[in-house]
């Protein structure tokens, strides 16, 4: 959020630019959906309540030649209707409910590990 400030000073200018404010608000949520998953997971391993996560394991029979971990907010449900951006850009209080996928290659196999927060599942599951 420095670098907004940063370009705010520099060019006041941009600060009237829908685009420029468009794009700070959005990365304001970022960081406040960012600050709230790190407070749930260190309270979680802190009082090692390891049940605040739900996962879902897939197994591939073969190896995939890389390993990543990502988190997203689903744009569409699985008939392709658009959920709307409403639930990404609107400023709100509650943080934004993510999926967390995890691919972990073995020699033979691959586990996709797809995971979400406990108290999120209703969200989730009504849309899928």
């Amino acid at each position: 959020m420095n670098s907004y400030k940063d370009i705010a000073r520099n060019k006041p200018s941009f600060i009237k630019s829908p685009e420029f404010i468009a794009r700070y608000r959005s990365n304001k949520l970022a960081e406040q959906d960012s600050n709230s998953y790190m407070s749930i997971f260190n309270n979680a391993l802190d009082n090692k309540d390891y049940n605040l996560v739900e996962t879902i394991v897939f197994t591939l029979p073969y190896q995939i030649p890389m390993s990543s971990c990502f988190a997203f907010s689903p744009l569409y449900d699985l008939e392709g209707n658009s959920l709307g951006l409403n639930h990404m850009v609107e400023l709100r209080e509650e943080r934004l409910p993510l999926n967390f996928v995890t691919i972990l290659p073995q020699s033979d196999k691959t586990y996709i590990l797809y995971s979400y927060l406990a108290e999120d599942k209703e969200f989730f599951f009504t849309i899928y």
